[in-house]
C-alpha cells in the first residue's frame, strides 16, 4: 500500500495521496459518476419491491463502471458478485 501512495504522489504531486492512490483501482472519478449515472437511468422503470434489491442494483452499477476501467481488478468483480449474492438472499426474505 505504500508503494502505491507513492507512486500515486508522483502521479499528481498537489492531490490527496489517498485520492491518487484509489485512481490508479478505481478509476477517474467523474468517468465513473459518469457512468454509474447512465445506468440507474436506463433503470427508471425498474419495479423494485425492496430496498435491498434496488441497493444492490445500484452498487453493482457503480463496481461495473470501476471494472470497465480497471478489468484487472479482481476486487471489483468480488463485489460484483457479493452484492449480486446479497440480491439473491433478499428474494429469501
Amino acid at each position: 500500500m505504500e508503494h502505491a501512495l507513492k507512486l500515486a504522489e508522483t502521479l499528481a504531486p498537489d492531490r490527496d495521496a489517498i485520492l491518487n492512490e484509489r485512481e490508479q483501482t478505481h478509476g477517474s472519478f467523474p468517468q465513473n459518476a459518469s457512468m454509474w449515472d447512465d445506468m440507474l437511468l436506463s433503470l427508471h422503470n425498474a419495479k423494485f419491491q425492496k430496498a435491498e434489491h434496488r441497493l444492490a442494483l445500484s452498487m453493482i452499477c457503480l463496481k461495473i463502471a470501476r471494472a470497465a476501467q480497471h478489468p484487472e481488478v479482481k476486487d471489483h468483480w468480488d463485489d460484483i458478485a457479493g452484492y449480486a449474492k446479497l440480491a439473491a438472499e433478499a428474494c429469501e426474505k
